[in-house]
């Protein structure tokens, strides 16, 4: 797909590919470095329902001068996810982003808007994807 501004995007999304979901979110640059997160792993998170047994980690660095940090990257978000309950602390986090920007009459990082821009695009994905 190509943005509005130029830039342009590919989406892969299946719930075939592996035995669990496996997120990933990359981000390649016109440079050619790329940097990747895998935020879930091995099985999907429902709230209230199981546990995140695997931390969200960096996958993916290739940014000039800073390949080497990838793996003390993955360490230390390995380190901290035991320091924490992941459940607990990621809606805590999201709740507080909300409540400061209340607060102090801003927009929290995710928006509403933001929101409907995402069922969107999975709307136009299932539409274009759709046998006539």
């Amino acid at each position: 797909m190509r943005f509005r501004n130029g830039g342009m995007g590919s989406v892969l999304v299946s719930n075939s590919q592996k035995p669990g979901i496996y997120a990933k979110v990359h981000v390649h640059g016109a440079n050619g470095a790329s940097a990747g997160v895998q935020t879930d792993g091995g099985a999907m998170f429902i709230a209230g329902i199981n546990t995140i047994t695997e931390p969200p980690l960096n996958d993916l660095w290739t940014i000039p001068g800073e390949e080497k940090f990838l793996e003390t990257y993955r360490a230390e978000d390995e380190v901290f996810f035991k320091t924490i309950n992941p459940t607990v602390y990621f809606f805590t986090c999201q709740i507080d982003d909300f409540c400061l920007a209340v607060r102090n009459g801003g927009a929290p990082a995710v928006t509403g808007e933001d929101g409907r821009e995402t069922v969107k695009f999975v709307e136009t994905m299932y539409r274009t994807g759709k046998k006539p």
